[in-house]
């Protein structure tokens, strides 16, 4: 059978879906998720220097959409080195509430998340608890740049729990380096990613991550590296970390 090619229209016009549709920092949600009947997974690579010890961490998430608003998300993964064991999973529902397109590229979406955590973690009385959580992310795209701004809140029900409420603030900056502009033989794209997380149980439990990197997006694939660094802390059940690296590839069919 012989391969169908598309068109520069089409090509071009394939391509500008896919830029409206991906864009994601390494570690926060974007308001954008997979078209009904499609599935969005990613593996995400981490390993992190400590003070209490070097381990490692992989997580897997997949992302299905049930409607062209609303999606299915699960995360979970294993812990290696100090500390190893599964770690907690989490299933939550997703629902992109306000889309503006300002083109065929440029766009505006946000969406909110709810859901709970899954004691996958181990019958100890520390992970034992589902944990329910709610988020909200913006997701802008305006033509080279991509901005993600987020916010959570997720209560700690563990019977052994060492904090009761924890609180999240997430911003990321994308800039498209190549191409200045798409083409019909654009198969990808470079992306510059800067991204903070912030997460705080209390007045003087905090900490600030910045993770700079380097993203690739194909049609269907995208893989990504970034170093993540502490920025500021003030920890007290917060695991400290002194310096980081993740790597993630994620692939949509």
């Amino acid at each position: 059978m012989k391969r169908r090619r598309l068109g520069p229209a089409a090509a071009i016009s394939a391509l500008l879906a896919v830029a409206a549709t991906a864009q994601e920092p390494f570690f926060m949600d974007s308001a954008t998720h997979p078209s009904r009947g499609l599935t969005a997974a990613r593996a995400l690579a981490q390993y992190f220097d400590a003070p209490e010890g070097e381990f490692g961490r992989v997580r897997l998430k997949a992302a299905h959409g049930l409607t062209p608003k609303l999606a299915l998300a699960f995360e979970g993964g294993h812990r290696f080195g100090a500390g190893d064991g599964v770690e907690n999973a989490a299933l939550r529902l997703k629902w992109r509430f306000a889309r503006f397109d300002l083109g065929p590229l440029n766009t505006v979406r946000a969406s909110a998340l709810a859901g709970t955590e899954i004691p996958w973690g181990g019958a100890d009385s520390e992970r034992d608890g589902w944990n329910p959580a709610a988020s909200a992310v913006i997701t802008a795209i305006l033509g080279r740049h991509g901005f993600n701004v987020g916010a959570g809140y997720r209560r700690n029900t563990a019977r052994a729990r060492l904090f009761d409420e924890e609180g999240t603030f997430d911003a990321a900056y994308l800039y498209r380096l190549r191409p200045a502009r798409y083409a019909a033989a654009t198969r990808g794209s470079w992306y510059a990613v800067q991204e903070l997380n912030a997460r705080a149980r209390g007045a003087d439990d905090y900490e600030l991550r910045w993770t700079p990197g380097l993203l690739y997006e194909a049609w269907r694939w995208a893989a990504e590296i970034g170093i993540v660094i502490p920025a500021a802390r003030e920890t007290a059940t917060i695991e400290r970390i002194e310096w980081g690296v993740v790597a993630g590839l994620r692939t949509l069919f």
